[in-house]
C-alpha cells in the first residue's frame, strides 16, 4: 500500500515537472498505457521468480523481508508511477472557457469511480474465480496496451509514420502479453511455478473471490496451499484435535471445526460417531478433499457433518447452533493479517457462547514464535475459560490448549475409549507420522506431553499482555522480529523451565 501511495504521488509530481514539455497530452496517455502494460509483465515475471519465502519465526526473516520488499518495490513501484501520470494527465484533457468545466470534471470523476468499483468488485467477484487472477491480470495489461494504441493512432497531430510507429508498438506489446502468458515466463500461478521447479506435483488449482488454492504434494507430502502458503499436512495432530474433546466429553454429539484444511478434523469427528460443522472462509478448499482422502465424497454426503462456507469468526457471532465442543486450527503463519479474529479474547468468548454447559474448546497453537507471544495466546484463552489444559502434539507441530467451565483433566483411560471406538484408531495410524502405535502408546504419549493445567498453568503464565480485537499482537510483529528483543523461541523443554 505505501509503494502503491507513493507512486501514484510520485507520477503525479512527475507530470507537474513535465506538464509544459508535453505537446500532445493523448500521445502521453497513449504511450503511459503501453509502458504500464510492459511493466505489468515485467511484474508478473518477477512474481513467479524465485524467493525467499517469508516467515516472521524464520533466522533468516531479516533477509526474508529485504528479498519481499525489493520484489514488492520492482512489481508495484514502476507501474504505478506511471499509473500515476495518467489520471491527473487525463484531467489536462478537459476543455476550459466553455461552461462546462464542472460537469466535465465531473464525468471524469465518475469514470474513474466506476473503474475503482469494477477493479474492486467485479474481477476478484466474478472474473477471477472465471479465469483466475494470471489471466485476469494478463486481460487487463492487453487492455492497457488496446486503450494506449488506439490512443495513439487517433491522435491526428501525429505523422501517419508515428501513429504507425504506435500502432506497430502496440502489437508487439500485445504479442509480449501473450507469449509471457503462454509461455509461462510471466501469468502464471506462484505456487505452481514453485512446485513445478522444486520438483513437486500438482493436483488441481482453483481459485475463488476469496484466494488461490493449490492441491499438490512437495518432497512427495500431500499438501494444500491458499494464498502461496501451506496450510497443513495430514498429521496426528490434526487427527487429535476433535479426539481430545471427544474423549473428555464421550457424550458429545456434535461438535464445530473451524477451518477445513485438508478435511482431516471435520472426518475424524465424524469417523467418531459426532456430528460436525465445519466453517470454511475459502469457498475451492472443500473441493480439494478427494485429493487427500478417497472417502471424501462419502464423507462429504454423510448426514451428520455439514460445510458451511463463512468466517469463522462470524459463525460462532451469528449462528443459534450450540455444540459440545468447539475446535480451532488457525491458517498459518501465526502472524499472518486476519489471523487473529480467530485467536482474541474477544473470539474466544463467542465461541464459548456456543457451547453447550460444561463445553469444550481446543485451539491450537503452531510452533514458530517466540515463548513470550506463546504466553500471551495462553493468557489469552485463560481469560476465556476457568479451566484450560495445555499438551503438546505429538507430531511436533504445535500445542493443543483445551479450555472449559467443567472439567480438562485428560486421562489415559478417556483417550483409550475414544481410540477404541471403531476405526478411530486406524484413522489415526492411517497419518504418515503415526508410526504405527498402539491404543496405549497414543494415551501415554499424549499424557506425557502434558506442559501445565490449573494454577500452575496460570503462575506459569503470569500476568502480560492478551490478545485482544483492538490488539492483534501477533499481526504487529515486524519490529520484535527485526530487534530480536525475545531470541527465546517457543519449545516444551523451555516451557516447562517455567514451571514451580
Amino acid at each position: 500500500l505505501v509503494l502503491f501511495l507513493l507512486g501514484i504521488a510520485i507520477g503525479a509530481a512527475l507530470l507537474g515537472r513535465l506538464r509544459h514539455r508535453v505537446r500532445s497530452t493523448l500521445v502521453l496517455i497513449g504511450v503511459a498505457q503501453l509502458v504500464t502494460a510492459v511493466l505489468v509483465v515485467a511484474g508478473a515475471a518477477i512474481l513467479t521468480a524465485p524467493g525467499l519465502p517469508l516467515s516472521g519465526a524464520s533466522k533468516l526473516f531479516v533477509a526474508q523481508l529485504g528479498s519481499f520488499a525489493w520484489q514488492a518495490t520492482l512489481i508495484v513501484l514502476p507501474a504505478t508511477i506511471v499509473m500515476g501520470l495518467v489520471f491527473p494527465a487525463t484531467a489536462q484533457l478537459l476543455g476550459d472557457g466553455h461552461g462546462s468545466e464542472g460537469s466535465d470534471a465531473g464525468s471524469l470523476l465518475a469514470v474513474n469511480t466506476a473503474g475503482s468499483l469494477v477493479g474492486t468488485f467485479v474481477l476478484p467477484f466474478f472474473v477471477i474465480p472465471l479465469i483466475g487472477s494470471p489471466a485476469t491480470l494478463a486481460g487487463l495489461a492487453l487492455v492497457n496496451t488496446a486503450v494506449g494504441t488506439a490512443l495513439l493512432l487517433g491522435e491526428q497531430r501525429l505523422t501517419a509514420g508515428a501513429r504507425r510507429v504506435g500502432a506497430v508498438a502496440g502489437a508487439v506489446v500485445a504479442v509480449a502479453v501473450v507469449v509471457a502468458m503462454v509461455s509461462g515466463v510471466a501469468f502464471a500461478n506462484p505456487t505452481v511455478a514453485m512446485l513445478n521447479r522444486t520438483g513437486g506435483h500438482v493436483y488441481a488449482t482453483a481459485e475463488d473471490e476469496i484466494a488461490s488454492v493449490v492441491a499438490g504434494d512437495r518432497n512427495t507430502q500431500p499438501q494444500i496451499w491458499v494464498a502461496g502458503t501451506s496450510m497443513t499436512i495430514i498429521t496426528v495432530d490434526t487427527k487429535f484435535m476433535p479426539l481430545i474433546p471427544i474423549a473428555l466429553r464421550p457424550n458429545a454429539t456434535r461438535g464445530l471445526v473451524i477451518a477445513f484444511g485438508m478435511g482431516t478434523g471435520f472426518r475424524t469427528a465424524l469417523n467418531a460417531g459426532v456430528a460436525a460443522d465445519v466453517v470454511e472462509l475459502v469457498p475451492s478448499v472443500p473441493a480439494m478433499f478427494h485429493w487427500y482422502y478417497p472417502d471424501a465424497a462419502a464423507v462429504l454426503a454423510n448426514p451428520k457433518g455439514q460445510v458451511i462456507i463463512a468466517d469463522g469468526r462470524n459463525h460462532v457471532e451469528l449462528t443459534d447452533r450450540m455444540y459440545d465442543f468447539v475446535i480451532v486450527d488457525p491458517p498459518p503463519p501465526i502472524e499472518s493479517s486476519g489471523v487473529s479474529v480467530i485467536s482474541t479474547l474477544e473470539f474466544y468468548q463467542a465461541a464459548k457462547a456456543r457451547l453447550n454447559p460444561d463445553g469444550v474448546m481446543v485451539q491450537w497453537v503452531p510452533y514458530g514464535q517466540t515463548q513470550t507471544e506463546f504466553l500471551a495466546h495462553v493468557r489469552t484463552f485463560l481469560g476465556a475459560f476457568p479451566n484450560v489444559k495445555v499438551i503438546a502434539g505429538a507430531g511436533g507441530y504445535g500445542f493443543y490448549m483445551i479450555g472449559s467451565d467443567g472439567n480438562v483433566d485428560l486421562t489415559q483411560q478417556e483417550l483409550l475409549d475414544v481410540l477404541a471406538r471403531p476405526g478411530v484408531l486406524a484413522d489415526v495410524d492411517s497419518a504418515p507420522d503415526a508410526n504405527n502405535r498402539s491404543a496405549q502408546d497414543w494415551a501415554s504419549t499424549l499424557i506425557s506431553l502434558t506442559w501445565a493445567q490449573g494454577r500452575q498453568l496460570r503462575d506459569a503464565v503470569g500476568k502480560g499482555p492478551r490478545i485482544t480485537d483492538d490488539r492483534p499482537m501477533p499481526e504487529y510483529f515486524l519490529l520484535r522480529r527485526l530487534f530480536r528483543n525475545d531470541p527465546k523461541m517457543l519449545s516444551l523443554k523451555g516451557l516447562r523451565a517455567l514451571l514451580k
